[in-house]
């Protein structure tokens, strides 16, 4: 299995992060492509492209944007079998987020790691965010192989009818009619949709006798 690595590569902390999850992967079997590595640095090579075809720097800034954008593309829905994201920061990079959803939308596992807390939501990710990985997310670097093999073998979800179509058909019927009661409402969908979810109950057995 080949898996992409997304995040931010802006300092050499960042860029130092990302090569250990990789490092991670691949102490673990995977196959990994790396941006920072096997993808295209703008900065690295423009001038010298430039002075190779004498075409004007700012023209050739322009062909790599692309050529990074369909590179990357490519990658992600073709190139590779699932995605590893870097949400560290106070807010995610926001290609690695792009990245996420073009995995999410071609179905391909994804799993999130996060060490720190410096979040809108107190440490929670942005629910939009966790729910491209369905809400995989890791804080520990050597914990991502395990969380990317759970994910592998997880029921791949159709993005038509995103994470979950009962919750989400109660939820788009009850709440624009709930008189600003949406209390009411959200305890309702929540025993139907999750305490009585087998599969949910499943897992809070495993929970409770202490089962990773």
């Amino acid at each position: 299995m080949k898996v992409y690595c997304a995040g931010p590569l802006f300092s050499e902390g960042e860029r130092r992060e990302m090569g250990d999850i990789a490092s991670a992967l691949e102490s673990a079997g995977y196959d990994t492509f790396l941006p920072q590595r096997d993808g295209i640095h703008i900065a690295a090579v423009c001038s010298d492209i430039a002075a190779m075809t004498g075409a004007p720097a700012a023209e050739v800034t322009q062909f790599l944007e692309r050529a990074v954008f369909e590179l990357d593309v490519h990658q992600v829905a073709s190139g590779c079998d699932a995605l590893v994201v870097n949400l560290n920061g106070r807010v995610p990079d926001e290609g690695a987020v792009v990245e996420m959803a073009i995995a999410w939308v071609h179905q391909k596992p994804v799993v999130a790691y996060r060490d720190g807390s410096r979040t809108f939501l107190e440490g929670a990710a942005n629910p939009l965010v966790g729910g491209l990985c369905d809400f995989r997310l890791v804080s520990s670097i050597t914990d991502i192989p395990k969380a990317l093999q759970q994910a592998a073998m997880a029921p791949r979800r159709n993005p038509a009818s995103a994470g979950s179509p009962a919750m989400a058909d109660l939820l788009c019927e009850r709440i624009p009619k709930c008189n600003g009661d949406k209390l009411a409402v959200l305890a309702d969908v929540f025993r139907a949709c999750w305490l009585e979810d087998p599969r949910r109950s499943k897992q809070r057995g495993r929970d409770e006798e202490g089962v990773s």
